[in-house]
């Protein structure tokens, strides 16, 4: 920091954003921020106002923050938008996925403008410094497949491949619709770009008994190792005793005995 970029801030301002900044953190809680603090300090309320003001401290629930940089607060805030879930969930209960994981392993060229939240705390639409944050509240049983990385050493958990794969038959109207859907799941393992064994256990698990039939069905179709075969077993016989189901919801169509499934003839 240069006497510039520091010049309008108080002495205690001053001293505090140069802590913060030192720590190199991007979200503070308020009881963080009390830390670098004297202990005999009582002004904290219109201090924290006066770096609000100052767009030093952006709000972004009661008592957290995001912390500018002094240099930076006139370009713009530099923090990755995957990271704001964790202010509002514990790790092992959400994960970042759907139409957000289309992108990020390139299946969709359009680029979707909402960070989806899958977890089992919350549902509501939230926009977060200009970004659209779908909370879509899930059953304990579909937390599961993901992996951690560290954004802004902030641990952050993301759909593995195979789950978004599973999750993409499930939720595909951001794709335009199941037959996209498929295309795009045949694409990938024809490609060899999944580990087919996780996929299949991943779709055992799916609580939905329509997205287990429509993996299981593509997946038979276009695998032809019987490395797979007990995994597929297995797979077909969590749906034994459950009813015929349209991929698409049309009526008309072969039927598909093996898999309970009617196959439209529009795919």
């Amino acid at each position: 920091m240069n006497e510039s970029t520091t010049k309008g801030l108080s002495e205690i301002e001053l001293k505090l954003v140069s802590r913060l900044t030192y720590e190199g953190k991007k979200i503070y809680q308020l009881d963080d921020i009390k830390k670098y603090l004297p202990n005999s300090y009582n002004n904290i309320k219109n201090l924290i106002m006066s770096l609000k003001n100052k767009k030093i401290l952006i709000p972004i629930k009661k008592s957290v923050y995001i912390f500018v940089p002094i240099e930076f607060v006139n370009r713009g805030i530099l923090v990755n938008e995957l990271i704001i879930p964790s202010v509002f969930l514990n790790l092992k209960d959400y994960y970042i996925g759907y139409s957000t994981m289309y992108n990020y392993y390139n299946f969709y060229e359009q680029k979707f403008q909402v960070v989806y939240v899958l977890n089992t705390k919350i549902s509501k639409v939230k926009k977060i410094l200009g970004i659209t944050y779908n909370f879509v509240k899930v059953d304990r049983n579909r937390i599961y497949g993901f992996f951690c990385k560290k954004l802004d050493n902030i641990e952050v958990p993301l759909a593995t491949k195979e789950k978004t794969l599973i999750d993409l038959i499930y939720f595909n109207k951001p794709v335009g619709g199941i037959k996209n859907a498929i295309n795009i799941f045949e694409k990938e393992i024809v490609s060899n770009n999944v580990d087919l064994e996780v996929l299949i256990e991943f779709a055992i698990k799916f609580p939905v008994v329509k997205t287990r039939k429509i993996i299981g069905f593509i997946v038979e179709k276009i695998v032809f190792s019987s490395k797979y075969k007990k995994k597929l077993s297995q797979l077909r016989a969590s749906i034994d005793n459950t009813s015929l189901i349209s991929i698409t919801d049309g009526r008309k169509g072969g039927i598909n005995k093996k898999w309970g499934l009617i196959i439209n003839d529009s795919l």
